[in-house]
């Protein structure tokens, strides 16, 4: 919502959004669901099979660095500024998740280490893609247009809805399986991350131009079809490999030990392509404002039954999301397809005069 609000106004000519009351908001919310989850923590942690619910409450630290850090990279995207905001997702990830991980875990913090390796990565990336704006984050002011509160609820849902889609296998494993299958089968999805990396990277490119056309018209159409070429050549081809060659890349990432995540390797490399498909797509539907951007809901209602249905090994629940993801991004090609073709037709069949 930030992103579009950011992009139509400033490609209108009109002035961009008031920074220092959607990061006030967003902290609100952060500060807000943070609360919510250590609450809840002690059933978190035995759903999770969890030894202690502290993991639960040094995890709720992230939320609110994370829903901040994604308000200021909407205000960036929506100005076209994207190396702050590329910098920041690589030097958090690569400090929180590798370095900070690895580090923590060998001196023996275990899981709550590597869960408070990935809230100071956070820290460390909202740190980064704040500083372009630190003028007019902290204005006594607070120049700009507000974004009405309306604008944010469509795209709140509709992401988390395609944060629920993505990560609610990885949930479902840990509560369905054993603790040794349920870190195979987390490794396995990590080293998938890869090919959603690579293609849902488009999305965040495109979506500053989608939301300048509205999503309508012949250029909107024409970027769209670009879009998804790209990103099946970004994360298709990596798929493949992780098919042929899984054990080596389990090896190579996790070393031998986790060999065992090679079979659902196979799988998920294909699944990460088509979720980050699917990302680029709901990133198109919610720059026209369209209730197609709730699609991921309905796949995560498929993910959800299909797990609780099919859960006996790795495998199993690999095929699941991956048969979910199939028709999740079937679904949306549809409905983008139909809206496309639908806005042509409307367009061509105004009379001249």
């Amino acid at each position: 919502g930030v992103t579009r609000e950011e992009s139509s106004r400033r490609a209108t000519g009109a002035g961009g959004i008031q920074v220092k009351k959607a990061v006030s908001r967003a902290l609100a919310l952060g500060v807000l669901a943070t609360v919510i989850v250590a609450t809840l923590s002690p059933l978190i942690a035995d759903f999770l099979k969890l030894a202690s619910a502290r993991s639960v409450v040094i995890l709720s630290l992230y939320l609110a660095p994370a829903v901040v850090a994604a308000v200021i990279q909407g205000v960036l995207m929506g100005r076209v500024r994207f190396m702050p905001v590329s910098v920041g997702i690589l030097a958090g990830g690569v400090s929180g998740r590798l370095v900070l991980g690895i580090l923590f875990v060998s001196m023996g913090f275990g899981v709550e280490g590597a869960l408070a390796a990935v809230v100071i990565g956070q820290l460390v990336s909202l740190f980064i893609v704040c500083a372009p704006l630190w003028s007019e984050i902290f204005s006594s002011f607070g120049e700009g247009n507000r974004v009405p509160l309306r604008n944010t609820v469509l795209p709140m849902m509709s992401l988390t809805g395609y944060w629920v889609l993505t990560s609610g296998d990885t949930i479902l494993a840990r509560h369905f399986l054993g603790p040794s299958s349920a870190g195979f089968y987390a490794s396995a999805n990590t080293a998938s991350r890869v090919t959603l990396l690579l293609s849902s990277t488009i999305g965040v490119i495109a979506f500053p131009k989608f939301s300048e056309y509205h999503a309508v018209g012949t250029p909107a159409r024409k970027l769209a079809s670009g879009s998804i070429a790209v990103a099946g050549v970004l994360g298709i081809p990596p798929a493949v490999v992780m098919a042929f060659f899984p054990k080596y890349i389990v090896s190579v990432m996790f070393g031998s030990a986790y060999l065992s995540a090679a079979a659902p390797v196979r799988i998920l490399g294909f699944e990460g392509a088509g979720l980050g498909i699917i990302g680029l797509l709901v990133y198109f539907e919610l720059a026209r404002s369209s209730m197609g951007s709730l699609i991921c809901w309905i796949g995560a209602v498929f993910e959800f039954t299909g797990i609780l249905l099919f859960h006996a090994t790795t495998v199993d629940i690999a095929v699941v999301m991956l048969s979910t993801i199939a028709i999740t991004l079937f679904a949306m090609l549809v409905t983008v397809r139909r809206s496309l073709r639908k806005v042509t037709r409307s367009v061509t069949e105004i009379p001249c005069e």
